[in-house]
């Protein structure tokens, strides 16, 4: 099982994409943001991840109920809160 981790992506779309390109390319199975988001509109980026996207919150989240809000518009994309725990194969 492959799993990529990012982090503090920071509203900056086009590393994320470039990011996000990057790891479906490699085959990853699961991606996991380790926090610093910002905005609720870089979810809509993070969900052309191809498979589950698990993310935590971090210190620079501008809106955290914006973001839990909207991420329920992707069903690829699970928001733990400050701290997550996974089971992976």
């Amino acid at each position: 099982m492959k799993i990529a981790v990012i982090s503090d992506t920071h509203d900056h779309l086009e590393n994320s994409d470039k990011a996000i390109d990057i790891i479906n390319g490699a085959g990853a199975d699961a991606l996991i943001h380790c926090g610093d988001l910002c905005s609720p509109f870089v979810l809509d980026h993070l969900a052309a991840f191809t498979g589950p996207v698990h993310m935590v919150f971090g210190n620079n989240e501008g809106d955290r109920f914006t973001i839990g809000k909207v991420s329920l518009e992707f069903p690829n994309i699970k928001i733990h809160g400050e701290l997550g725990v996974l089971e992976a194969a």
